[in-house]
């Protein structure tokens, strides 16, 4: 029973180092127009609630690309 606990403590800590490490991989890095408006897309909770919401938003993402950055 020590052990275990021991053992998810030390799991605990290490996917907290984990998900802080992705956290500050993933702040904006002077991105465009369309990947700014990709990222509100796929944040939107109706888009995230939708069953196909990440096609939708990717499939603006890809015609803002071709289109509008050209």
């Amino acid at each position: 029973m020590e052990r275990t606990s021991k053992r998810m403590k030390g799991l605990t800590v290490g996917m907290l180092f984990v998900v802080l490490f992705l956290c500050v991989g993933m702040i904006d890095l002077h991105s465009g127009e369309c990947e700014r408006a990709f990222m509100r897309c796929a944040q939107d909770p109706y888009w995230q609630a939708v069953a196909f919401g990440v096609v939708y938003c990717a499939t603006g993402y890809v015609f803002c690309k071709k289109y509008i950055e050209g």
